[in-house]
C-alpha cells in the first residue's frame, strides 16, 4: 500500500511543480518578477527627492498666481526570470499597465476625505523586458486632491500632513498571467511659501 502511494505521489510531483505558483507576485503563474528599482517624487519639475513637499496650492492669497497643480513621481521598472538559470524569451517580458495611489498616516488616522485624499487609479502602458530597466512619470497627487479636504484645509496655515504614498502597480507578462509590485513614498502635505517668480 505504501509503495503504491509513494508512485502515486512521484506520479503527480512534476503536475503539481508545473501548476505552481509564484507567490512573490500575488499568486500568478507568471516565471517573471516585476522590480521597483526607485520610486521617487520629482520636486520643481526636474528634482528626485526621496520624499515628496506636496504644496497645496501656489502663492495664495497674493492675487496673481492662485492655482493648484498636481504632483508627478518617477517608478523605475526592472524585469527578472523567478529561475535565474532559464533563458528568456518575448513571453517572459512584462506589461505594465495601471496603478492604483493610496495614502496612510503613520498615527493611525486614514479616513479618505478627512485625515488623507482619496485613493485613485491611472492608466499607463510601460513594457518591461527582462533585465531592461524603463522609467516612467506619473500622477502622485491629483490636482483634484487639492481642491478638497483635508489638502485645501491647509491653505494659510502652517499645518503639515506627513502621509505614505503606497502605489501598487498591475500589470501581465506577455503570456498573460498576471504581475504586481508595490512601492510607498512619504509626501509632506503643506501650504509651503512661494515666491512669485514661480508663477507661470
Amino acid at each position: 500500500m505504501a509503495k503504491k502511494i509513494l508512485i502515486f505521489v512521484l506520479a503527480i510531483l512534476p503536475f503539481l511543480l508545473f501548476n505552481s505558483c509564484n507567490v512573490l507576485e500575488n499568486k500568478t503563474r507568471s516565471a517573471s518578477v516585476l522590480i521597483i528599482q526607485s520610486l521617487v517624487g520629482i520636486s520643481g519639475g526636474s528634482e528626485d527627492t526621496t520624499a515628496l513637499d506636496s504644496d497645496v496650492v501656489i502663492n495664495p492669497p497674493s492675487g496673481k498666481c492662485y492655482y493648484v497643480k498636481g504632483d508627478i513621481a518617477k517608478v523605475t521598472f526592472t524585469a527578472k526570470l523567478l529561475s535565474p538559470t532559464r533563458t528568456p524569451t518575448f513571453y517572459n517580458d512584462i506589461r505594465v499597465q495601471r496603478y492604483r495611489v493610496r495614502y496612510i498616516r503613520t498615527d493611525g488616522r486614514n479616513v479618505e476625505g478627512v485625515d488623507v485624499p482619496y485613493s485613485f487609479e491611472g492608466v499607463m502602458d510601460v513594457y518591461v523586458p527582462i533585465d531592461g530597466t524603463v522609467s516612467w512619470n506619473f500622477d502622485i497627487v491629483r490636482t483634484t486632491a487639492k481642491l478638497e479636504p483635508p489638502l485645501i484645509n491647509l491653505i494659510g496655515t502652517n499645518n503639515v500632513i506627513e502621509a505614505i504614498g503606497i502605489v501598487d502597480f498591475y500589470g501581465e507578462d506577455m503570456a498573460g498571467n498576471k504581475v504586481t509590485a508595490q512601492g510607498k513614498i512619504t509626501i509632506y502635505f503643506r501650504d509651503w511659501a512661494n515666491s512669485d517668480s514661480e508663477c507661470p
